[in-house]
């Protein structure tokens, strides 16, 4: 071979090592740039997941160790497994469902008096199976006659805790009334389990030994409270397992069993020896505003589903319309387990009930009491009672889905907020009752924050609410920085609006297929609606609905809030869809159901692990 030919090869050669070389670097420097690239996304997406360690990778969620009661005819469920066998031995008795919640309800009051009792009010749904008749009653608390919307203009904080947050409670004038309508026991003799475990000292559990620590600093430095929650003996603020003792609100209790509902709401001693504890509190409630109070019997809101089964619940104040609009929103995507069957599926289901979230929290803002007394203008009235037809309406529904783009989330402006506050509460408790001639009752009942507003009264025992702080108030923009909602403003009389809606669920043959309820504040009216869709659309049976793991969201603040277990592909699918993720606090409760389901002819109960309690049932 030629001198000149060897000498081309050569550099030929030169040249292809050197673009071998060239070729290498590149995919060296690409595969480096997509991998620091892929490590930036992931961490990205894991700091937008709150950073939490405990996120399953797999749709399949462990159940809990809560029990699923199986019965042959009559169930009672509640937060208290002491007070859910109160209930089942009413029953038995051959008290009705009413009879049983009731006693229930005051036995909860004792055990878990930082979420419910006499110092607060609850709403309820009733079911009667032989007439096919429904009755829903309103005994939320209301605002004091001498109460105005500029009450708080120079201390929004008084709306929260002392004398001035405490609304004129409803709790024992809603029982009285249900009593006179329902009842087939004695009145007293519904008494008398609560005012034993005052004397002789009910059990302190996780939920109210959680509430203590919370506030322990409050409970120190207020005499009463500490009289209750703090042993004389070693100082030290009672514990899980320890006995609570309330020897005033038994006496209370007692007075009111044998003298009625005058005792509290009457010309009576007891009514004055709660308004001098009132203002002694710093309270404006009087003996006019006990003797003004009413419990209102109101008929329901319906909603009847593609399968024939009707979900019954409260009107507002409550917040059944608002349950119902995310339920007519959601039943005609007519989803089945397929829908949570794979990672892709249950994304884009879980999508598209967070967007009807937003679309039912939006119109919440516009909602509040409907009662004459709420001091509404005849336009004002009309309007209320415009809304809530409209959250009901199908047609209305399909125009809101439509609004709803399978790919992504939209801005807060585009669902139509009037605005409102958030209302993350702590102090809620429900109770589910289906008796076995097949009526049931569903009541959810509070005093808003726990211990309320820090007032016990010193004569009554009586744990006071701090419902006043769940009105709008028109000079005090929220957290942030968005205006209240007109609709709720503080007016005399008026009840405000609540986040709580008891249902009761029945097929087109008349019989109950669930009763449920919830506490948690504003997370109450979207977790029901999860339940109800895993029960009825999902097939799953009480305890597995009630076990998943939750998420909600309210509009504002603009995120989604999860709880820890929630699987991780869920959570990235909505992710992808431009959704902000934030881990709900782990060491605090997203939200308590107590639900009751009839399923292949048997009644199952359960009670939210959340916070405990036990179901009972024969």
């Amino acid at each position: 071979m030629p001198d000149t030919q060897r000498l081309y090869w050569r550099k030929w050669d030169a040249r292809s090592i050197l673009q071998r070389r060239c070729i290498l670097l590149t995919c060296l420097f690409l595969i480096v740039a997509i991998a620091l690239t892929l490590a930036v996304v992931i961490a990205l997406f894991h700091e937008r997941l709150a950073k939490n360690p405990k996120t399953s990778d797999k749709l399949f969620v462990p159940p809990s160790d809560s029990i699923l009661g199986k019965y042959d005819s009559a169930a009672v469920a509640s937060d208290v497994e002491e007070c859910s066998v109160v209930g089942k031995q009413f029953l038995k008795r051959g008290g009705t469902a009413i009879d049983g919640v009731i006693a229930t309800l005051l036995c909860v009051g004792v055990h878990n008096i930082h979420s419910m009792g006499l110092g607060g009010g609850f709403f309820m749904v009733y079911y009667d199976r032989r007439r096919r008749k429904v009755m829903t009653i309103d005994a939320r608390e209301k605002a004091p006659i001498a109460a105005s919307k500029f009450m708080y203009n120079h201390n929004k904080e008084a709306s929260l805790r002392g004398g001035l947050s405490i609304a004129v409670p409803g709790e024992i004038k809603g029982y009285w009334e249900a009593h006179q309508q329902l009842g087939r026991l004695p009145w007293s003799e519904l008494f008398k389990p609560a005012i034993q475990f005052c004397r002789n000292g009910a059990k302190v559990h996780n939920a109210l030994a959680t509430a203590l620590k919370l506030l322990e600093h409050d409970i120190r430095e207020d005499p009463s409270l500490s009289e209750m929650f703090i042993d004389e003996k070693t100082g030290e603020l009672l514990q899980e397992g320890d006995l609570v003792y309330n020897h005033k609100l038994a006496d209370t209790l007692q007075t009111i069993a044998d003298d009625g509902v005058d005792a509290m709401y009457g010309n009576h001693s007891l009514a004055r020896s709660i308004v001098a504890e009132l203002k002694d509190a710093g309270s404006i409630i009087t003996e006019r505003d006990l003797e003004h109070y009413d419990a209102l019997i109101k008929p329901p809101l319906n909603l009847t589903l593609r399968n024939g089964m009707t979900v019954y619940t409260n009107r507002p104040p409550a917040s059944g319309a608002v349950l119902s609009y995310i339920i007519n929103i959601l039943q005609e995507y007519n989803m089945s387990k397929a829908d949570i069957a794979t990672p892709e599926a249950a994304g884009l289901t879980y999508h598209r009930m967070v967007e009807a979230f937003k679309f039912a929290y939006a119109k919440r803002t516009e909602l509040g009491d409907e009662a004459r007394e709420a001091g509404l203008e005849d336009d004002a009235a009309q309007k209320l009672k415009q809304i809530v037809d409209l959250l009901s309406s199908k047609n209305h529904a399909a125009v809101t889905r439509a609004k709803i783009n399978d790919d992504t989330t939209q801005v807060v402006d585009y669902y139509g907020a009037v605005f409102s506050e958030t209302d993350p509460k702590g102090g809620t408790s429900h109770v589910s009752i289906l008796d076995s001639q097949g009526d049931a009752v569903s009541v959810t009942s509070t005093i808003n924050f726990y211990l309320g507003s820090l007032v016990r009264g010193n004569i009554t025992g009586i744990v006071y609410n701090d419902e006043m702080n769940d009105f709008s108030l028109p000079s005090t923009p929220n957290a942030f920085g968005l205006p209240p909602s007109a609709a709720n403003f503080i007016h005399p009389q008026k009840r405000p609006m609540s986040s709580m809606a008891p249902a009761i669920l029945v097929d087109k043959h008349g019989d109950v297929q669930l009763v449920l309820g919830a506490a948690g504040g504003s997370k109450i009216t979207s977790t029901l609606a999860e339940i109800i869709m895993r029960c009825v659309w999902f097939d799953e049976d009480i305890k597995q609905a009630v076990d998943y793991p939750r998420l909600h969201d309210q509009l504002i603040p603009t995120t989604v809030f999860y709880e820890k277990n929630m699987p991780s592909t869920i959570l990235a699918s909505l992710v992808e869809r431009g959704h902000n993720m934030t881990l709900s606090n782990p060491n605090g409760r997203f939200s308590v159901v107590e639900g009751i389901q009839r399923k292949d002819g048997k009644v199952y109960a359960n009670c939210d692990f959340r916070k405990g309690g036990n179901p009972a049932g024969y």
